[in-house]
């Protein structure tokens, strides 16, 4: 019976210790999983007590933030409350108005505004997307649609499109049927699609926006998602919004089947079920969008054509299509105020994009966009394309009812995207003449502002009306100084009234000109104009040069001064040769190489009679019967042979070998030194998450000891069970 006892009492104990160790691999699991938070205490309120600072933020360089190992726009408190999209398809509208909130606050224009009482409305960007009244300034006819706006799918190009025509976005409580036009709360100037899959580069994108848009194909709500490993045809495509990253995320944490590689993105969504989550590295997407916005008041117009959205169209700037223009009736610019031209926005489809804008004032010709005054100009470069902002070097003033022109031209290459418009709104330039398109204009969009005139700005040549005299100036080699007329308050200003100055007036590009008031009048202006090239140098070589037959490399020929052999070490071959010069100055001339004939001439030489180097033998008649020649031999001498005397041979001694030591048997080998082994050096990771989560990790170490108190404990008794047994 005691017997019994014992061996249950041993079954037990050991039941006890295959629990504790269950026990001890749940806990150390546990604090595994403490290392990484759960993405959705983002969401917690506790977690208002945020880490860093918006100024600290916008002290950092941008490609400082995007080498952090995490970045989470939430510790600066740049995300605001996740609003649920419900059973609609606006995930699109929810995506782009999350990453416009958060830009909002990252950039820090409206100071009245925070995380908490920023809300903007995704549904009205919905509704607006098939219904939307006229422009305000009346160039483009209102959108009425028959789709169902909340069911259709969409892409956050639709939402950077609408906000580029200042459609939106509106505040959350504002009716989506009021006029988002008229009621939206900010100005889009910037919307930058980062079309690259480089993982460094969306992180840049999310450093400088604070969030960007993107999109994956659904199928499941997890905490850590990879849906790039889903093999069922049931997903779908959801847009939502990237707010940071997290390099440190095992690979093997992503459902289904982990990752690739470690590190993920985190994602604000538009569903109360899961408002936060880890997206997969691995995924991939074309929808990333950034916008930047300004305030209301920055610009009070916005002149365009494109209203129709997503048409996908797209042209190059080349070197045929050399220019694109849009041409516009200005509209403001009354009852005391002047309207200034500031800005130009343009649509651009592709990367590393190298444009110069022209704005040409008082047209005299609608079909032709440079037939009025070059008042201003602007430059921009853009690694990546979307519709992008180029401020000009100086506002431009507008009189109401004449007709300017936006140019967009090549300094490099671009693709511009194109708008569906019946009858077409565009020109372009072929090589060296403007032609009107048909069906489709230019994403070219023109931003101005309405100042009011003051009394004092009556003298001031500031608000002149200033032209160029003179259609065209083509270079010449000296300076180019064209007159001006200037109109102010309705009157014609003499030369006495201002002073001229002229910058870059020698070689053909763009010049420019600087009017200053004197005497009665103050203030300067400037103005651009553009001297064109030259046909052909003043001094051409002959079009046909005749050499001798001793000319033999291209070189020795001579041309006029300034002209050169574009390949000088050619042989010259006999007859005529067709070869290249070029003139030195290719910036002023049009016709800068000529095409040249030399004629080297053949050295001929005289025909001579053909000589036969064997002269002709006569024939012999052999004698008859002839008789042999005697020949007496000659006496020969015996010759003795020479007597040799032999050398004496020295002995020779043999060397004396000296026997070797023979080695003992137990003789070995000399064995090799052994290296000492090293232990490996383990350096710590200095982003251990152990180490960054050490609190909670003590908190949690108790979990551990109690199972190992409870074996102590048990080992005790079974030491003091056996010694009674005993």
């Amino acid at each position: 019976m005691l017997k019994r006892k014992s061996v249950l009492f041993i079954i037990c104990l050991v039941l006890i210790l295959l629990i504790n160790c269950v026990m001890i691999q749940n806990n150390a699991t546990l604090l595994e999983c403490v290392n990484v938070n759960s993405v959705n205490d983002l969401d917690n309120k506790e977690y208002s007590t945020y880490q860093n600072s918006l100024a600290e933020l916008q002290a950092m360089d941008i490609d400082d933030i995007a080498n952090m190992q995490t970045y989470n726009s939430k510790d600066y408190n740049l995300v605001t409350n996740v609003k649920d999209q419900g059973s609609s398809n606006l995930c699109w509208a929810y995506a782009s108005v999350s990453a416009a909130e958060t830009s909002i606050l990252r950039s820090g224009i409206d100071s009245n505004v925070t995380a908490e009482n920023l809300s903007l409305s995704p549904r009205n960007i919905g509704y607006s997307r098939f219904n939307r009244g006229a422009d305000p300034l009346n160039n483009n006819s209102a959108v009425v649609g028959s789709e169902n706006w909340l069911t259709s799918a969409g892409t956050p190009n639709y939402a950077a499109e609408m906000f580029a025509m200042w459609c939106g976005p509106t505040d959350i409580n504002t009716n989506a049927t009021a006029d988002q036009f008229i009621n939206g709360k900010y100005r889009l100037i910037n919307a930058e699609h980062i079309d690259t899959d480089n993982i460094q580069e969306i992180k840049r994108a999310i450093a400088k926006y604070g969030a960007i848009t993107f999109g994956y194909n659904n199928l499941r709500e997890v905490e850590y998602y990879n849906p790039k490993n889903e093999t069922s045809s049931s997903s779908y495509p959801h847009a939502v919004t990237l707010i940071g990253w997290d390099d440190n995320i095992p690979a093997s944490k992503f459902v289904p089947n982990g990752a690739s590689q470690n590190g993920g993105w985190i994602v604000k969504n538009s569903y109360n079920s899961l408002p936060y989550f880890y997206l997969s590295y691995d995924n991939k997407n074309s929808a990333k969008y950034g916008f930047e916005f300004v305030t209301k008041d920055t610009y009070d117009n916005n002149y365009f054509y494109d209203g129709r959205l997503g048409t996908g169209l797209s042209s190059s700037i080349s070197s045929r299509h050399t220019k694109f223009a849009n041409i516009f009736e200005a509209k403001k610019g009354e009852n005391g105020t002047a309207e200034y031209l500031q800005a130009v926005n343009i649509g651009i489809a592709s990367k590393k994009a190298k444009i110069r804008v022209e704005i040409y004032t008082n047209l005299t010709n609608d079909t032709e966009p440079e037939s009025g005054t070059l008042s201003g100009v602007g430059r921009g470069y853009f690694d990546y394309g979307g519709n992008r902002t180029i401020k000009l070097d100086s506002p431009v003033r507008l009189e109401k009812g004449s007709k300017f022109s936006v140019v967009v031209c090549n300094e490099d290459t671009a693709q511009l995207t194109l708008s569906f418009v019946a009858g077409g709104k565009t020109s372009y330039k072929y090589k060296d003449y403007w032609v009107g398109t048909s069906s489709n204009t230019a994403r070219i969009k023109a931003f101005t502002t309405s100042e009011i005139l003051d009394s004092i700005d009556d003298n001031d040549i500031a608000n002149a009306d200033i032209k160029i005299i003179g259609e065209k100036f083509i270079y010449s080699g000296a300076e180019i100084k064209p007159k001006v007329s200037a109109m102010l308050n309705g009157n014609l200003l003499s030369e006495q009234d201002y002073s001229i100055t002229y910058t870059n007036n020698i070689n053909a590009g763009m010049a420019s000109l600087k009017i200053s008031g004197i005497g009665d009048y103050f203030g300067e202006k400037s103005l651009q104009f553009n001297i064109e090239k030259a046909d052909k140098p003043p001094l051409q070589p002959n079009k046909e040069i005749n050499v001798d037959s001793n000319v033999v490399k291209l070189s020795e020929v001579d041309l006029p001064k300034g002209w050169n052999w574009v390949d000088s070490d050619y042989n010259l071959e006999y007859g005529s040769n067709n070869v290249v010069a070029e003139y030195f100055d290719k910036t002023n001339y049009k016709d800068y190489t000529m095409n040249i004939i030399i004629n080297r001439k053949e050295v001929i030489i005289p025909p001579t009679e053909p000589v036969d180097p064997t002269p002709p033998v006569e024939p012999v008649e052999p004698p008859t019967n002839p008789e042999p020649p005697i020949v007496e031999p000659e006496p020969i001498e015996p010759v003795e042979p020479p007597i040799v005397e032999p050398e004496p041979i020295e002995p020779v001694e043999p060397p004396i070998v000296q026997p070797q030591p023979e080695p003992p048997l137990d003789s070995e080998e000399p064995s090799l030194p052994i290296e000492p082994i090293i232990p490996e050096q383990t350096t710590p990771d200095s982003n251990n998450s152990f180490e960054n989560n050490s609190r909670k990790n003590k908190q949690l170490l108790w979990l551990l000891t109690i199972p190992a108190s409870i074996s102590v404990i048990a080992v005790v008794l079974v030491i003091c069970k056996v010694k009674k047994l005993i």
